[in-house]
């Protein structure tokens, strides 16, 4: 396990400045470690929104970005708002669900992901 603190900033087309300080944990890939996601949603409803993570939304609100959705690790066809509806939820809308968002900095093209994990309730 390595820990390192990171600072990056971006600058966007209206000439405002975002500066994040990331915390940056590296695990082993198999198992899958589940403290490496955000707040999970355990929910029993039939529409549920599962929204995506403060650090990736706020990189992707300038408009110019690229948000995108996976479940499982498999993209999501179609889906690019920040938050993602699951309609008619069941048991297998079930896993984790990554919203990744696609910028670019000084012309090179960069991915910041954010997931969490969707366990349906009572169905």
């Amino acid at each position: 396990l390595v820990h390192c603190i990171c600072l990056c900033s971006r600058r966007t087309a209206a000439d405002t400045c975002h500066i994040f300080v990331t915390e940056v944990i590296v695990v082993k890939a198999q198992p899958f470690d589940h403290s490496v996601l955000f707040n999970e949603i355990s929910d029993s409803a039939d529409n549920i929104a599962i929204p995506c993570p403060d650090p990736v939304k706020k990189l992707c609100q300038d408009g110019k970005e690229n948000l995108a959705w996976y479940k499982n690790f498999t993209p999501i066809v179609n889906e690019s708002a920040k938050n993602l509806w699951v309609y008619g939820a069941s048991k297998a809308d079930e896993g984790i669900y990554t919203c990744v968002c696609t910028w670019e900095h000084n012309g090179t093209v960069l991915k910041t992901s954010a997931s969490r994990r969707l366990k349906i309730q009572g169905k």
